[in-house]
């Protein structure tokens, strides 16, 4: 065992993980891998942080280094304007291995192949990122996409090229026409694998699943289901042996007992559990790791709260102490303390559409443990 695995906290959250911490999915890898081989357009969807980034990121690692293959890549959660989208996918395909790479006037010999030439800066990595102007028009925006996946297409020869398009639930928000847009690509280069990925599963399927869309029959849908939780078991107590404080079993149960099956959230108890504990982690250094997250956001907790309607917080707080399978039904309605079924129904569109509430397998709940928790407890 090395000092750093011994001394360092060997779970993670808040960001998608690769290595040793990226777990199980090891089905879903095999099949996004081999459609973006073979040049087959696909669909992830899942509710935010089951690890759907992370599982593109891990497949995309696996392109790059075992086929040589080229990603680009953008979220449009981060990319809220057409600009921003045009700028990112510029500065990801930069970053693919080229032949402006190679070239003492690498950035310039990049540039001259857009008609309208990005500007480049120094970004935070220290890595070239590029830009195009405010005030640009949206055709000319969507020109330089265009122009990207041109590029990608062009590399299509002798290795598998990917454009992953990361919240794509986001698309409608960045321009009315952008969906069509994107199926004009897919179809103008076929050898190009478009991985589009999104937490709204709603919005995802009236995009790609509903008979009439835009991109209707376009890509390969792929449904991230719930890690196994004896997956989830065999990492809590796997990674606590590589350290300095092996976690019990009761320990590990009583996380999942918390927050399964969110990977994110039992990673996140299982840090602080980690953190608090001196030799050993038990079930007292699990529910103290849960006091203290709930410590770090209590205040952020009484914001929201405090913004719902009252329908909406007793709702929200009926579905804190139990969870929901038949959330109109009369027991249920009378449990909330609202008017009728209807009432229900409007609050749980709201709810769910700010990720307060989730439905899965047809059982409603609080979507943050951390955050039911403290309700309960308020």
């Amino acid at each position: 065992m090395s000092t750093m695995d011994s001394e360092n906290n060997p779970y993670r959250y808040g960001s998608p993980v690769s290595g040793a911490h990226f777990v199980g999915r090891t089905k879903e890898l095999s099949a996004v891998t081999a459609r973006m081989v073979d040049s087959i357009n696909l669909s992830l969807i899942s509710p935010r942080r089951w690890g759907k980034t992370s599982l593109l990121d891990v497949a995309a690692m696996r392109i790059r280094t075992s086929r040589r293959g080229a990603v680009v890549s953008a979220s449009l959660l981060k990319t809220p304007g057409l600009g921003d989208l045009a700028g990112a996918l510029v500065t990801s395909i930069y970053r693919v291995p080229g032949g402006w790479r190679r070239t003492k006037d690498g950035v310039a010999d990049f540039i001259r192949r857009f008609r309208l030439a990005p500007s480049m800066s120094m970004g935070a990595d220290g890595k070239p990122t590029f830009t195009l102007g405010p005030h640009l028009s949206d055709g000319e925006y969507l020109r330089t996409i265009d122009e990207v996946y041109a590029l990608l297409n062009q590399m299509t020869a002798n290795r598998p090229t990917v454009m992953i398009l990361d919240e794509f639930q986001e698309v409608g928000s960045i321009g009315d026409s952008m969906a069509g847009f994107f199926k004009s690509l897919a179809d103008a280069y076929p050898r190009v694998c478009l991985a589009v990925a999104g937490s709204d599963r709603h919005m995802m399927e009236d995009l790609l699943l509903t008979r009439g869309s835009p991109l209707f029959g376009m890509t390969e849908p792929i449904f991230l289901e719930p890690l196994p939780r004896d997956v989830m078991f065999e990492y809590l107590v796997g990674r606590a042996a590589s350290s300095r404080k092996p976690m019990t079993d009761d320990a590990a149960n009583e996380i999942l007992s918390l927050t399964y099956p969110v990977p994110n959230d039992i990673q996140r108890l299982a840090y602080e559990a980690w953190a608090l504990a001196d030799r050993r982690i038990g079930v007292g250094e699990v529910d103290r790791g849960m006091e203290e997250a709930i410590s770090h956001q209590a205040s952020n907790y009484g914001s929201v709260l405090s913004r719902l309607t009252a329908n909406q917080r007793k709702v929200l707080i009926a579905l804190a102490q139990a969870t929901e399978r038949a959330p109109y039904s009369a027991a249920f309605v009378s449990r909330a303390s609202v008017a009728n079924a209807s009432s229900v129904k409007k609050v749980l569109t709201v709810l769910e559409a700010t990720e307060l509430a989730v439905e899965h397998g047809g059982l409603w709940s609080v979507d943050d443990p951390f955050f039911r928790t403290w309700m309960l407890q308020a």
